[in-house]
């Protein structure tokens, strides 16, 4: 299993704006993607950096979702609506099974 996270710092001015894009444009993006397992949303306590933290079957998967139309469309609209200051910082986790508790 992976682990991909993308964060971002958002215009203060536009964190409503925000916000409503995970809801209604990145979490109905990410649940069609063909290997994704969950993704959690994360905010900071002032608001101002959050973190979409997507869960991938395989890193076959995780190359779809890399090349998928969908996400592209969401990622650029995203990053071309001056709600995200600066570029995204994104990271690739690879989940260390040996650490989690037998099933």
């Amino acid at each position: 299993m992976l682990v991909k996270i993308w964060a971002v710092t958002v215009d203060p001015t536009r964190l409503e704006d925000y916000r409503e894009f995970v809801r209604t444009r990145s979490r109905p993006m990410f649940e069609q993607q063909s290997g994704f397992v969950d993704v959690l949303f994360l905010e900071s306590e002032d608001g101002l950096r959050h973190a979409a933290v997507s869960t991938w079957s395989d890193r076959a998967a995780l190359a779809a979702l890399d090349t998928s139309e969908s996400y592209g469309v969401t990622a650029s609209a995203l990053l071309g609506s001056g709600m995200v200051v600066g570029e995204p910082d994104v990271q690739v986790w690879h989940v260390a099974r040996h650490a989690l508790p037998p099933p």
